[in-house]
């Protein structure tokens, strides 16, 4: 079990960009069709930089980052995802990414532990996710 004093812990910085290549596959398998996700002049024209990613895509984050507090063998089920932008994210540009331990509520033998990615762009933050996940012993 994760023990609560645990919170407020972060994992490391890591960088993470996303070539437009993974953004279009994974608009492919959603079947999103706007083209602000797939072309680079449609997304230019509605004045971005470059495609967006999907509002959900920053959960693929996690892929790049390990929070200590997860190893863990308990089964982990996510029941809540919140995503919070202050600017889109875009194809193609470095993003520094860490994950926060917020909060741990435990019931009997289970966990409810409410994880928030941080997104940023240099210093300043971008975009978080907040996660809930559930851990079951």
């Amino acid at each position: 079990m994760i023990d609560e004093s645990k919170v407020g812990t972060k994992t490391k910085i890591v960088n993470v960009k996303v070539k437009r290549e993974e953004i279009q596959q994974l608009c492919h398998v959603i079947d999103e069709k706007n083209h602000v996700f797939h072309d680079v002049n449609a997304a230019s024209e509605a004045g971005f930089e470059d495609i967006l990613l999907p509002p959900t895509y920053p959960i693929l984050f996690w892929q790049h980052l390990e929070p200590p507090w997860l190893e863990t063998d308990a089964t982990i089920i996510q029941s809540e995802q919140i995503f919070s932008y202050k600017t889109p994210l875009v194809a193609n540009k470095m993003y520094q990414c860490q994950i926060e331990l917020l909060k741990v509520r435990t019931r009997e033998n289970k966990q409810f532990v409410v994880n928030r990615l941080y997104i940023n762009d240099g210093e300043k933050v971008v975009a978080t996710s907040d996660t809930t996940l559930v851990l079951l012993y």
